[in-house]
Formats: C-alpha cells, structure tokens, sequence
C-alpha cells in the first residue's frame, strides 16, 4: 500500500517534471555532427570530437624518456610538423630498436617532419647535455615512466 508523502507531488506532475528534466539533458547532451573527418562516434551514438591539444607549431617542444618515440611521432602528426620537437630516451640506439621493433619507423618519421631525436639522454641529468645549453624549451614533457 502506498502512502502519499507530506511535499510529494502527483504522479501526473512528476512524470512531466522528469520528461521535461529529461529534454533538457537530451538537448545539452546532443552534438550536432560535423564534417571533421576526425569525430568518432561513441557507444551512445553521439559525436565525440578530438580535444585541443596542449601543443601548438609555435611550441619548442622537450620530450624525454620517450620508449619507442610513438608519442613522439603521433605529436609531429597532430601538428603537422616536428620542427619543434626535440624527442630523448635513456637508450641507446642500437638497444632501443633491439628493443621496440616500430621505433625504426617512430624515428625516422620525427626526422624526416623535421624533429630531432637525441639517444643516451638521462633526464635526471639535462643540465649536462651540451645541446641543451643554448635551447630554451615552451613545453618539456616527461611522461608516465617506464617501470622496467
């Protein structure tokens, strides 16, 4: 057995309170399509487009650590260019491609857009790397580390 409430509304103004809170979250939720090539929809079906990177041309740009220079090659794609990028792992050459079969490719990519790619680099220790001396750096980007 119900019991109406002391405040409760009727079910014939609830159920139009909630269709109407409905349609206004519909409505905020809703993304018109675009023609950008780069949207993807989601699993709800709605359009999903690609966030604003932190990064732009202008940028000189330090990545260190990087493991197979994925990250740093996606970076020169997103931006069209690698002129401002300078990518460095603790590796040195001949291990890093003994150990990441696609790093070959990542490289050789950053360099051909225009990147450098510097091997042997320990972070801890930049103030030591004799490239660096002149270089002055908008963005300086270690990511997540790897554990080993």
């Amino acid at each position: 057995m119900r019991q109406r409430l002391k405040g409760r509304v009727g079910k014939t103004k609830l159920k139009n309170a909630l269709n109407k809170l409905f349609q206004e979250n519909a409505k905020k939720k809703t993304i018109i399509p675009s023609t950008n090539s780069k949207t993807k929809k989601t699993h709800n079906n709605h359009i999903q487009r690609p966030k604003k990177l932190p990064y732009h041309d202008y940028d000189t740009i330090l990545l260190l650590g990087e493991g197979n220079f994925s990250f740093a090659f996606s970076l020169a794609r997103q931006l069209k260019s690698a002129e401002g990028i300078t990518a460095t792992c603790l590796d040195s050459e001949s291990i890093l491609f003994e150990k990441y079969e696609d790093a070959a490719e990542n490289v050789e990519g950053i360099i051909e857009m225009g990147g450098k790619v510097l091997y042997e680099i320990d972070c801890t220790l930049l103030s030591s790397v004799k490239s660096f001396k002149k270089e002055k750096f908008t963005k300086i980007i270690f990511n997540f580390p790897h554990a080993g």
